[in-house]
């Protein structure tokens, strides 16, 4: 296994206005070499992150869900 030194990745969530999303975009924002690209879900396209999950409004304010 290859171990990340200071590279960041950049991660793309499908179905993320769900439970399971929501537990990725946490797991995501706390990695120190993570970042998110897209956020994706069907049902809440164009809705911001934060309104979908107010708990993660500090690291996803302005991140809005694409299809």
């Amino acid at each position: 296994m290859r171990m990340l030194s200071n590279a960041s990745l950049r991660v793309g969530i499908l179905g993320a206005s769900g439970f399971t999303g929501a537990e990725l975009l946490r797991i995501v924002a706390r990695h120190r070499n993570l970042s998110v690209g897209v956020v994706a879900a069907a049902t809440q396209a164009g809705s911001v992150v934060a309104e979908v999950h107010p708990q993660l409004a500090a690291a996803y304010r302005d991140q809005r869900f694409s299809i």
